[in-house]
């Protein structure tokens, strides 16, 4: 991975993170936590990795954010310096579960 694609993989996380503080309501008890973020070679697209406790929260969570992904699109669109954003996709992240 080049140091370029790094760089925004922190950036979005920063950005995404922030994003969602501000204006994603979870349900009380519920924790999302964003792992990672893994943004594709041609830089058109990212896969935003979540982790959500308790997980049977999970399907809610992903649904309540991809209603707000075009509004997030917009404000990244907005509030980064580069020419083009990446298309965001949220993805939960199976990582914990398959070390267990």
């Amino acid at each position: 991975m080049s140091r370029r694609t790094e760089q925004l993989n922190s950036l979005l996380q920063e950005r995404i993170g922030n994003f969602l503080l501000a204006h994603f309501e979870t349900p009380p008890g519920v924790l999302v936590t964003i792992t990672r973020v893994e943004t594709a070679p041609d830089l058109r697209s990212a896969k935003v990795y979540l982790s959500v406790l308790p997980e049977n929260n999970r399907g809610s969570i992903l649904e309540g954010l991809r209603k707000v992904r075009p509004e997030l699109q917009q404000s990244l669109y907005r509030d980064m310096e580069t020419h083009s954003i990446p298309l965001v996709r949220f993805m939960i992240d199976e990582t914990e579960l398959r070390a267990a």
